[in-house]
């Protein structure tokens, strides 16, 4: 049987407690990191039209590789007194392929994906059942959805990771960082972005920000060359309600912090932009267990991600 799948990824953010601001300097490392110079004089009329979106082209390829690492620790303490105390590092290494198969009015409506290596190690457990294995994504509506081969057995991550690929073909990570205004956009240009926009691209499934005690803004920060390659940088201060990916409700703390920068030649679909980022998040939370017990549990997330796209030619 196939494997398919459907979609449906302001307080002042300045004022953090001690404990955000370990959040804070690890944001920084990726603030040093994206550091560019100002456009030369010869090109200070370049600019950004955020309505414009390059057609995509029926067999084009690209080839993308991500590294992506994630850290968790957690403290759980129960009503009795017992304690529990987990940590987990997942880091998941992935390159593969994307084809365009079918384009239907400037836009791709059915892609495939060839993973060439696909690993996903946590502690001892290592996953790869990715690798080797040809993916169809078809566009439904204005969603993708994917399919796998019916002798492919995919682990729950796998899933997870193709459901999040499919979002990416829907809207690409661009699309949500660009400013809604239709005017240029030059080099230095800043604008807000919508949290709950901003939230479904950065945040894990069943996390939500609150939009008044959130804030995100975004950069230009670079337009130069021929063609122009643009290069955003955003910085994301996301107030939740519920410890990510959980029900847990949030009882101090719960900022999650985000540094991206997204890459990408203007002359090319917005879809094949690379992209950096870098999450800290920490909250304490209070839930019950099926059984009744009642808990307060303590967590802290790192993230920190690099995809890279080349063209193949």
């Amino acid at each position: 049987m196939s494997n398919a799948n459907t979609h449906s990824e302001t307080d002042d953010p300045s004022a953090m407690t001690s404990t955000t601001r370990r959040g804070a300097r690890l944001l920084s490392r990726l603030g040093a990191l994206l550091l560019v110079t100002a456009p030369c004089a010869a090109q200070e009329d370049l600019y950004l039209d955020s309505r414009r979106d390059p057609a995509d082209t029926e067999g084009s390829s690209v080839e993308l590789t991500l590294v992506e690492l994630t850290k968790t620790t957690s403290q759980q303490t129960f009503e009795d007194g017992e304690s529990l105390e987990l940590g987990r590092e997942r880091k998941l290494e992935a390159t593969w392929v994307r084809k365009v198969v079918e384009v239907t009015a400037g836009r791709a409506t059915s892609v495939t994906l060839t993973f060439s290596a696909w690993t996903l190690r946590e502690g001892k457990r290592e996953d790869t059942c990715l690798s080797g294995q040809t993916i169809a994504f078809r566009q439904t509506g204005d969603r993708f959805t994917w399919t796998a081969p019916d002798r492919v057995k995919l682990s729950s991550a796998a899933k997870g990771f193709l459901e999040r690929r499919a979002e990416r073909l829907s809207r690409p990570l661009v699309s949500a960082f660009l400013a809604s205004e239709e005017k240029p956009l030059f080099a230095g240009t800043t604008w807000a972005v919508h949290a709950l926009k901003a939230a479904r691209a950065l945040l894990p499934p069943r996390s939500e920000p609150d939009p008044k005690r959130s804030n995100v803004v975004v950069e230009l920060a670079s337009l130069k060359g021929s063609p122009p390659v643009a290069k955003l940088q955003a910085q994301a201060a996301l107030q939740l309600s519920v410890l990510p990916g959980t029900t847990t409700r949030i009882t101090e703390g719960g900022l999650w912090q985000s540094g991206l920068e997204l890459t990408w030649q203007t002359d090319r679909p917005r879809g094949d932009a690379a992209s950096k980022h870098v999450a800290r998040f920490v909250g304490a939370g209070e839930g019950e267990q099926p059984d009744g017990r009642r808990y307060t549990t303590k967590t802290d997330v790192e993230l920190s991600s690099t995809l890279k796209v080349e063209p193949v030619e």
